[in-house]
């Protein structure tokens, strides 16, 4: 899967943390499965946020 797939088909998307049980991001996604949503700018601004949680997530996990 992909973060592009989570946004376009997901209503509700849950970031896990490094820790078992860890929710480090819940985020509503109200417009998932729209046919015109993949152009919207909300769609590239939540692709954004998302790839940004799972970067520092990782780049904690190596400190």
């Amino acid at each position: 899967h992909s973060i592009e797939e989570a946004v376009f088909l997901g209503r509700k998307i849950i970031v896990l943390g490094n820790s078992p049980g860890t929710i480090i991001q819940q985020m509503e996604n109200h417009e998932a499965g729209t046919a015109d949503y993949r152009g919207k700018e909300l769609f590239f601004q939540r692709c954004k946020v998302l790839r940004k949680l799972l970067m520092e997530e990782c780049h904690a996990k190596q400190a």
